[in-house]
């Protein structure tokens, strides 16, 4: 998003901006992203398709309740 509204669309602009807009992004983001990112290649390498890997993947909103159960 930083590299969106900061540059002019310019090669050497968007040069010039790259590395503010990496730093831009926090470590903590960053490790977020990667997590996700690999428990999706295990996914994949286990042969599950994309519904199977979001099916499996979806984060439990409440610690009390079972995912997928009616209240």
């Amino acid at each position: 998003m930083h590299a969106h509204t900061h540059c002019d669309y310019s090669f050497p602009s968007l040069l010039g901006i790259a590395s503010e807009a990496v730093s831009s992004v926090s470590l903590d983001l960053i490790e977020k992203y990667f997590r996700k990112v690999r428990d999706y290649h295990r996914a994949y390498m286990e042969g599950k398709d994309v519904l199977e890997a979001q099916s499996l993947l979806k984060k439990v909103k409440s610690h009390r309740r079972v995912p997928g159960s009616e209240n």
